[in-house]
């Protein structure tokens, strides 16, 4: 670098006109442009980037005779006055109309706002979603605690039929006991009494008339064993369709319980699918809800600028050898005022903090922020630095691996060495800048990147970094002695230090060290952002753009990285969220449906088990058909079989009467004692028959007990599905929720966008009328001087040829001269009056000359008075004013 270029980086020396970006585009050494400094403003002033820019000497300009301006000019000034002043007027009318449409945005925006915080109120809290998925749950578990009890008082059911069929089974047995032990007690009574019949001799009619009734009843015995008989055959028909109903309702029962089973699986299987699905869910709203809230703040250069940037990139990359020295000095310089000059509307870009980012009320170290937070702090000014090259006709700088830590690691070393006021004065007082340009160095030389010399170092200069340091004392620290700041303040204030590096009046040096536009040639490589907090200063790091021709030869990661905050990216991504939003909704509802399919099979399942259990029970308490018919032969062969033992009892009792005395006492004794014997036996039999018959009962009425648990145990489980399907619905209410508020807030984010373009084009047209307004006082605040020195000027002329008159008519012998006068006092002509000589009382007199006052109007000719030397005077006037005219043409 040219030694009057060395120190642009802080204490900015001499720039002689016509070498300012010649000598700036043709060096490579110290402190190239875009390394250059900002000076430190103390808080709480708002920081800004004030330079040291370099100064342009110029010879002072010849002191020129100012003249009056002609009555054109004067006319020419007050038409510019005037169209400016419409120009105003009509800037005025667009700043109204401007303010309408803010107004109406404001109003959208309002309105849109209201309804997010309507919406917001409504939003169920975490705790109210956990508490409903958890009465789903409750009711679930309600559901499932109910089909247990159904299915067990259904097995209990099945059980207690089994055990009443057994139960049955027994009490006949005992009955047949019973009757038999009846029919022996009969015997044995009948024999006894036979005995006794026989031995007394009173009984053998009696004897007989039984053998008669013993004859009828073996008879008829007989027929009912026969009519039994064919009852059996004809049961044997009804048989196979009994067994088939019985196997049937059987095979009913085992597949619905095996599809009760699987379905059951099914539905756990869902549950556990739908708990991981509507966590996905959950947390794809959460993260569409969190990127929709990202702040895309954009950056307008002024487009006087841009041009001037791109008539500056283009006369770089022009073959200008054919142009001499001085064209070349004075085509730099008119480039270079036209950038210094425009590059301060750039200050007009001002960030604005959303709601979200004044809600986020976390506040970070400065000094150890999370790699999260650095990343997306460094993505935002990539992304403000690329939207600013674009304009200006560069391509992006790269964004790279290196781009996430080259930064940060030169705002490490300031705070290693808790770089300081005193530092930074030292750098100066050597001519230098204030950068830590030893930290600086130490981290280039890490990815082997050329650094400066030990000389140049010691003053501050530096290849890479531009900031902006402001005087923060421990004042500003938290109470722990920590400097924090939210994310939305540190986006607030990188956004517009950046601004300030590019907007500072005269300030070439940083607006080219930020842009780099004057190597168009070179590829650009984001070097990053970062801050710092010492003991004196906090400072903001930009590294923004890193030439090729340092990082060639480096270890320097090139390879690009997508920047998520990059427009196009950014919008792909919100467009990623929201169908994935979607699609996890649509999982969700699946996996429910999977659910509510698997309920209502349930229920499907549970109610064919129902039924085939009832008409299994059915079938067995009817019996088999085979069975009752073949236990109705049982009893009429029985009946029979004792028929043709009573009918030879009969027979043998009427023998019996004919045996002598002796031994029909001995036979009378034995069959009584037989005869109770029998009784006895019957009693116990009794007994024993009471005894299965109370259990047969009970087990009857524990039957109908179970049926009614059954019963109501489907109740209680009908009623607990209604709970889980309303629960499942609220759930789903507040679920829904999340959904409509973030449409809601999509419908906010584009009221706020309207909002913000109608406010950058009420700033627009502001700024605009504001600069028209200046040029139109400009404008009249010019004609109105012009004019007070036209007519000064014209008032003089007149006095001078009134003079002049005044001398010609005196000279003509008119003694008796009336001065014209103007509103001032000024005399501006003359006037000769004929003198009236009388008598009067014997006295002559002579008539007063009065002076005639007039108002004298600049844009007029000198009164006519009549005579011939006024005639000639008003022809010297104009020639004079003739004379004037040219020569003001001439000057022009």
């Amino acid at each position: 670098m040219s030694k009057t270029t060395k120190n642009s980086h802080g204490t900015a020396k001499k720039m002689y006109t016509g070498t300012v970006i010649s000598a700036i585009a043709a060096t490579g050494l110290v402190g190239t442009i875009g390394t250059a400094h900002a000076d430190t403003v103390e808080l709480p002033l708002p920081t800004t980037a004030k330079t040291e820019p370099a100064l342009v000497e110029k010879e002072a300009p010849k002191k020129t005779e100012v003249k009056a301006p002609t009555k054109e000019e004067v006319a020419e000034l007050g038409a510019t006055a005037k169209q400016t002043q419409e120009d105003a007027d009509k800037a005025k009318e667009t700043v109204a109309q401007k303010d309408d449409v803010v107004k109406g945005s404001e109003s959208t925006v309002k309105e849109k706002q209201e309804n997010v915080e309507k919406a917001e109120k409504e939003l169920p809290t975490t705790e109210q979603v956990k508490q409903a998925e958890q009465g789903v749950e409750t009711a679930k578990g309600e559901v499932t605690q109910a089909e247990k009890a159904v299915s067990t008082a259904k097995n209990a059911t099945i059980v207690s039929a089994d055990e009443v069929a057994a139960q049955e089974k027994a009490v006949a047995t005992k009955q047949a006991e019973v009757d038999e032990a009846k029919g022996a007690l009969e015997k044995a009574e009948k024999e006894a009494a036979e005995k006794e019949a026989i031995l007394n001799d009173t009984k053998l009619p009696e004897a007989r008339k039984a053998q008669t009734d013993a004859r009828f009843e073996e008879q008829d015995a007989k027929s009912s064993v026969e009519s039994n008989e064919k009852r059996v055959e004809d049961a044997k028909l009804k048989e196979q369709e009994y067994q088939t109903s019985v196997k049937d309702a059987e095979s009913q029962i085992a597949t619905s319980t095996k599809e009760i089973e699987d379905l059951t699986k099914t539905k756990a299987d869902a549950k556990i699918a739908y708990a991981k699905a509507n966590k996905e869910y959950d947390e794809a709203g959460d993260y569409n809800s969190k990127i929709r809230a990202t702040h895309l703040p954009e950056i307008t250069l002024d487009s006087n600028f841009v041009q001037a940037v791109k008539d500056t990139i283009a006369y770089n990359l022009a073959d200008n050898s054919a142009l001499s020295t001085e064209e070349r000095n004075k085509r730099t310089t008119e480039l270079y005022n036209r950038v210094v000059r425009t590059q301060v509307a750039n200050a007009n870009n001002k960030y604005v903090q959303t709601k979200n980012e004044l809600e986020d009320t976390t506040r970070y170290d400065i000094n150890n922020l999370p790699k999260e937070i650095r990343d997306e702090l460094n993505y935002f000014v990539a992304d403000l630095l690329n939207q600013a090259r674009r304009q200006i006709g560069l391509p992006d700088a790269v964004l790279s691996k290196t781009s996430l830590e080259f930064a940060q690691k030169i705002a490490d070393e300031y705070v290693k060495a808790n770089y300081s006021n005193s530092m930074r004065q030292e750098y100066r007082k050597k001519g230098g800048s204030g950068h830590y340009a030893k930290g600086i160095n130490k981290v280039a030389k890490e990815y082997s990147m050329p650094t400066t010399d030990a000389e140049v170092e010691a003053r501050g200069g530096q290849y890479y970094e531009n900031s902006v340091t402001t005087f923060a004392s421990h004042d500003f620290d938290d109470e722990d002695g920590v400097y924090r700041k939210t994310l939305g303040e540190m986006k607030e204030t990188l956004y517009n230090h950046f601004v300030q590096l590019i907007s500072t009046k005269n300030d070439y040096a940083h607006t080219q060290g930020i842009l780099q536009f004057d190597y168009p040639n070179e590829t650009a490589y984001f070097g990053g952002v970062a801050q710092s907090k010492t003991d004196d200063f906090y400072t903001t790091h930009f590294l923004t753009s890193v030439r090729s021709s340092l990082t060639n030869g480096s270890t320097w990661d090139k390879t690009p990285i997508e920047n998520p905050l990059k427009k196009e990216v950014f919008d792909r991504r919100v467009a990623e969220a929201v169908q994935h939003l979607k699609d996890t909704a649509k999982a969700v509802g699946a996996i429910r449906e999977q659910i509510e399919a698997a309920d209502k099979g349930l229920e499907k399942a549970n109610s064919t088990l129902r039924s085939a259990t009832v008409k299994l029970n059915a079938l067995k308490k009817e019996g088999s058909p085979l069975a009752k018919a073949q236990t109705y032969l049982e009893r009429a062969k029985t009946r029979h079989e004792k028929a043709v033992v009573d009918l030879a009892n009969a027979n043998a009792l009427v023998n019996n009467l004919l045996v002598s005395h002796a031994q029909k006492e001995t036979d009378a004794r034995s069959a009584r004692g037989r005869a109770v014997i029998a009784k006895f036996s019957l009693g116990n039999a009794n007994k024993a028959l009471e005894i299965e018959q109370a259990k047969l009962d009970s087990m009857k009425v524990s039957v109908e007990a179970k049926a009614k648990a059954v019963f109501d145990a489907e109740l209680v489980l009908k009623t607990a599905q209604a709970k889980v399907t309303q629960a499942e619905k609220e759930l789903a209410d507040l679920k829904g929720a999340k959904t409509r508020l973030v449409d809601l807030k999509v419908e906010l984010e584009q009221a706020e966008k309207s909002l913000q373009t109608a406010q950058k084009a009420q700033r627009d047209a502001k700024a605009d009328f504001e600069v028209k307004s200046a040029k139109a006082l400009e404008a009249k605040t010019a004609y109105e001087t012009a004019k007070t020195k036209f007519d000064e000027a014209e008032t003089k002329r007149l006095v001078e040829l009134a003079e002049a008159k005044r001398k010609e008519l005196e000279k003509a012998g008119h003694s008796h001269l009336v001065p014209v006068v103007d509103s001032k006092g000024n005399i501006v002509d003359y006037k000769a009056e004929k003198v009236t000589v009388g008598t009067k009382d014997d006295k002559t007199y002579k008539a007063p000359a009065k002076a005639t006052n007039t108002k004298a109007e600049p844009k007029k000719q000198l009164p006519n008075t009549g005579t011939k030397e006024s005639n000639l005077l008003a022809l010297l006037g104009a020639s004079v004013g003739l004379f004037a005219l040219v020569g003001k043409r001439k000057y022009r």
